[in-house]
């Protein structure tokens, strides 16, 4: 008798396979315990098009993850955050702030698929690799700023800029969103 598994059973197969069991197996074991239906034309069909939807949403997200992955690659993020003087941040730069900030700017990634070679720790320049999808490389390029040191031209989203902002240290504002805002309000290029 054919049917079709609902769950895994151990020694005939995995969750939707359609297998060829004996009779008796399939009427006391498998329909009893609900682990198999009976593979009719009506649920074969069925299953086969529950197989090719699930197909079809893989395909639509790896697109939409690979056209993710192309819009981010190579952008600048800045963050400002508070350092003593000889350039030593207070706390760390972990991927949860690039992830908060990229959410912020309308990115949403997941902060465990964003890979920081350590934890940043100091002012400068690092390189950050965001692994949306396999074969797709996507990094960009993480400046730790320890304050404001800006002119107008460098100002960021003064001129559809590549530069994203981390952080709310300089402003104590809520989001990067609200600090860029209020950066550009006090200090920002004068059109």
């Amino acid at each position: 008798m054919k049917v079709i598994l609902i769950q895994d059973v151990k020694g005939t197969g995995k969750k939707g396979d359609i297998v060829e069991v004996s009779d008796g197996f399939a009427r006391n074991m498998l329909f009893k315990k609900k682990l198999a239906k009976e593979a009719t034309t009506v649920e074969i069909n069925s299953l086969k098009n529950k197989k090719d939807a699930e197909e079809f949403h893989k395909r639509e997200e790896i697109k939409r993850l690979t056209a993710l992955s192309k819009e981010i690659h190579n952008k600048t993020v800045v963050c400002f955050v508070k350092c003593g003087e000889n350039g030593k941040i207070f706390g760390s730069v972990t991927n949860q702030e690039v992830a908060q900030s990229l959410l912020s700017l309308g990115y949403e990634i997941d902060k465990k698929k964003i890979v920081l070679k350590e934890p940043i720790k100091s002012l400068g320049k690092f390189q950050a690799e965001i692994k949306l999808i396999s074969d797709v490389p996507c990094k960009i390029t993480f400046e730790v700023d320890g304050g404001i040191k800006l002119t107008n031209k460098e100002a960021p989203l003064s001129y559809g800029a590549n530069i994203l902002v981390v952080g709310t240290a300089v402003f104590g504002a809520e989001s990067p969103a609200d600090t860029v805002k209020q950066f550009l309000e006090t200090k920002g290029p004068s059109n």
